[in-house]
């Protein structure tokens, strides 16, 4: 079964996954365990096991892997405090090596929630090559969303969503 938010957001994925046959490698960052079945990629993270850290950049190391990072087994409060872990560590990898060439960061409310004061020190102030996923544009913070370059908007009103990110100081 297909979810409403799959259903949205698989017609861009399937064009990442034919990315991913053509040579460009991506890391996927999936909160709530939607994105296992993605044709190409590694999941690292379970309900029963969460994700590491240093074997999701181990397993980044080949260019051939492409690899969904499922955060279903870490308790949602966690779910920043790990991803504020992680997305340094990606950020090494790419200046490194130039990979991944995309990372998408799924539900971005829940890792890049605009409470969190930790979110300024843990991006950069331009975003390249990033895609953040949202159904609650006001929920992520402002900092996350000024480092942005572009926006995609779908859905019932997307020209609301669009007044909304231009108000939030983008």
């Amino acid at each position: 079964m297909i979810h409403r938010k799959q259903e949205t957001l698989l017609q861009p994925l399937r064009r990442l996954e034919r990315f991913a046959r053509h040579g460009y490698q991506v890391c996927l960052v999936d909160p709530e365990g939607d994105y296992d079945e993605l044709d190409k990629f590694v999941t690292l993270g379970s309900a029963t096991r969460p994700p590491e850290i240093p074997e999701t950049a181990q397993i980044l190391q080949d260019a051939k892997n492409n690899v969904t990072v499922n955060l279903i087994g870490i308790p949602l409060a966690d779910r920043p405090i790990f991803f504020s872990k992680l997305f340094p560590k990606l950020q090494e990898l790419r200046s490194r090596t130039g990979r991944p060439h995309w990372i998408i960061i799924d539900e971005a409310h829940h890792l890049l929630p605009k409470s969190w004061d930790p979110v300024t020190g843990t991006l950069p102030e331009k975003l390249s090559e990033t895609i953040l996923v949202t159904v609650q544009l006001e929920s992520v913070h402002a900092a996350a969303l000024k480092s942005m370059t572009g926006v995609i908007a779908v859905g019932a009103s997307p020209e609301r969503t669009l007044l909304q990110f231009s108000q939030d100081g983008v």
